[in-house]
């Protein structure tokens, strides 16, 4: 248990004398757990992404929440899907390299192309046929966890999974 003194309650409990931050005010203490999953509530989220062997401390802590890859699959020329993949550059994965080993592992064709949404410098992968699953595989070889990989099926009504 912490008890809790005026610093540390006033910048961790609101003034509003409503509910149970009141109720734990009131008692004066907090066990810790409780107290750290507060404290990291009021934190600002904040991401560092690596290469290689790099060192935590030489990278400068970027705002918000780390950037996703986007996995698009469309529907194009009436029934044929392709698989798009955008936001590569956040994580130092050069887009020409990634469509020459999808073009192998996938046995279709591949482009690259400027991705317009996405600002200068910018590359988009296009890949034929529904392939997510390799997609996904290639990324997590290169180092990008799951979480950081969103895919949007726009085949079937626009479901994103």
């Amino acid at each position: 248990m912490v008890n809790l003194d005026l610093p540390l309650s006033s910048a961790l409990f609101p003034s509003d004398p409503q509910g149970i931050d009141a109720e734990i005010l009131a008692r004066g203490s907090l066990p810790r757990d409780a107290l750290v999953d507060r404290f990291i509530s009021h934190c600002s989220p904040y991401h560092v992404i690596l290469r290689n062997d790099e060192d935590v401390s030489a990278v400068k802590p970027r705002a918000g929440a780390a950037p996703k890859v986007e996995i698009i699959l469309e529907t194009r020329g009436g029934n044929k899907t392709a698989t798009r993949v955008h936001g590569l550059e956040d994580y130092f994965i050069r887009a020409q390299p990634l469509a020459d080993e999808l073009r192998k592992t996938c046995a279709g064709s591949t482009s690259v192309e400027p991705w317009t949404a996405g600002g200068k410098g910018k590359m988009e992968v296009m890949v034929q046929g529904p392939q997510k699953d390799a997609v996904v595989k290639a990324l997590e070889k290169r180092g990008v966890d799951k979480k950081w990989i969103e895919v949007l099926d726009k085949t079937k009504g626009g479901k994103k999974k």
